[in-house]
């Protein structure tokens, strides 16, 4: 019996429409489950998906140029739905369901960021628990 493989492809692409090439290249050689890209360099509102794919994107507020941003791209054949995070990091967070149900945390910390350990804490006591459909303990 054959078990379904899965993967989960991570890049900081440093823009995606400058490496939009290359990532195509990536997906068609990897076919990865799940994509999670930092630094995105999307405006606001304006995001990319790949064919084949569905995009959860969150865009740095307040820029002058396109810059930062996290995106997580799930293949249009999977379940997913996003996990809304408040943080004043950059994250992004989904709900998939494989086998199981699995949630997947995206987030880009750009060098100038100060934070604490506590900022990530925050994040992740918003993810819920995949068994459950609460808040973490």
């Amino acid at each position: 019996m054959d078990k379904l493989h899965h993967s989960l492809l991570q890049w900081n692409i440093n823009g995606y429409i400058s490496h939009l090439e290359m990532f195509q290249v990536l997906l068609k050689e990897e076919n990865p489950t799940v994509v999670a890209l930092q630094e995105t360099h999307f405006k606001e509102m304006k995001t990319y998906c790949p064919k084949n794919f569905n995009g959860f994107h969150k865009t740095r507020e307040n820029q002058q140029k396109a810059s930062g941003g996290v995106s997580i791209l799930v293949r249009k054949d999977i379940n997913a739905t996003e996990i809304p995070v408040k943080s004043d990091l950059e994250v992004i967070a989904v709900s998939i369901m494989l086998s199981r149900k699995i949630n997947i945390c995206n987030i880009y910390i750009p060098p100038s960021k100060d934070f604490t350990v506590q900022d990530i804490d925050k994040i992740l006591t918003q993810i819920p628990s995949p068994q459950s459909n609460g808040s973490a303990t």
